[in-house]
């Protein structure tokens, strides 16, 4: 912080996948890496200062399709959220596919 005083965080990630067949598999995970305010950042914030990041969170959904036992292709859905200690916040939906090959 602007004293020099560390700042504490932490966070965590789940994830799960199942297997449909041989062909299909479903996927989700979620997480987040949180920010503990500091007594100097609460006053910074309070005097209009700064204000920092509370919460990064995060959750997605996959879906992945194996063309064969070298191609694969995998579309995604994500949905992220930042708060703010001052309660601002902003979300984002996003979406990804890709594919990927092996030998």
């Amino acid at each position: 912080d602007s004293a020099g005083q560390a700042r504490l965080f932490w966070g965590f990630l789940a994830q799960a996948t199942y297997q449909i067949n041989p062909t299909w598999k479903v996927g989700i995970n979620y997480g987040q890496s949180r920010l503990e305010e500091t007594r100097q950042d609460t006053r910074d914030r309070r005097n209009g200062d700064y204000a920092a990041a509370k919460k990064q969170e995060s959750g997605v959904f996959s879906v992945t399709y194996n063309l064969n036992s070298f191609t694969q292709f995998v579309a995604e859905y994500i949905l992220a959220r930042q708060t703010w200690h001052d309660g601002a916040h902003q979300t984002s939906n996003q979406f990804a596919f890709g594919t990927m090959f092996y030998w």
